[in-house]
């Protein structure tokens, strides 16, 4: 069975390093949606910062930075499990990896 990468490198000069070394971007749209997870979070959590700021309560940013923190946590485990550290994005552009590879 075959490993289905999310992410990839952005600069060739790093390949091969650790996925924990250097930027990733999305390649599929497993790897976009983590992105869009990342980012509802954060909105979640500015909303409910709005909203309970507007009340009067302080709690607001223990939830926004809660719900941020499980966000990032959740993106950076799927770039850390997912990425790939031998391909540039450019290879999954140009086709020279196929995205099952």
């Amino acid at each position: 069975m075959t490993k289905r990468y999310w992410y990839a490198r952005r600069r060739a000069d790093q390949v091969g390093q650790s996925t924990m070394i250097g930027k990733f971007r999305p390649v599929s749209w497993e790897g976009w949606a983590m992105v869009a997870v990342f980012l509802g979070c954060m909105a979640m959590g500015a909303g409910l910062m709005f909203e309970t700021t507007a009340q009067g309560l302080e709690r607001g940013w223990v939830g926004f930075a809660l719900l941020t923190v499980i966000g990032a946590g959740l993106l950076l485990w799927s770039v850390v499990t997912k990425g790939d550290p031998n391909h540039t994005v450019a290879d999954y552009r140009l086709g020279r990896v196929n995205h099952d590879e």
